[in-house]
């Protein structure tokens, strides 16, 4: 006997969202049984020929870690306290983005 899913659990299982399953639904990527106007269920060899299909292809721009370099800093640290012990946001976001220049 086949097992079927729900949309939600299909969803939960390959990590996307439930929409993301619908589309698929709607485009006739995954093949779907349906048991009333608003109730689907997808047969797990339906799940197994659409994964079958899938291709996974790189990125189109892979990141160059040359492409951006951070500033020298030499020995300097980042200030996330001030004299008083507290924590200060706005000179650590600061000192973040000279950082980043």
């Amino acid at each position: 006997m086949e097992r079927y899913f729900k949309t939600f659990e299909l969803a939960y299982q390959l990590g996307v969202s439930q929409q993301t399953v619908s589309r698929w639904l709607n485009s006739g990527k995954l093949e779907f049984v349906q048991l009333s106007p608003r109730r689907r269920v997808i047969p797990e060899s339906a799940i197994q020929k659409f994964l079958d299909t899938k291709i996974i292809r790189p990125p189109k721009k892979l990141l160059d870690p040359g492409a951006r370099p951070v500033k020298d800093s030499g020995k300097r640290s980042l200030k996330t306290e001030d004299e008083a012990g507290e924590m200060n946001v706005k000179s650590l976001r600061k000192e973040i983005s000279q950082l980043w220049r």
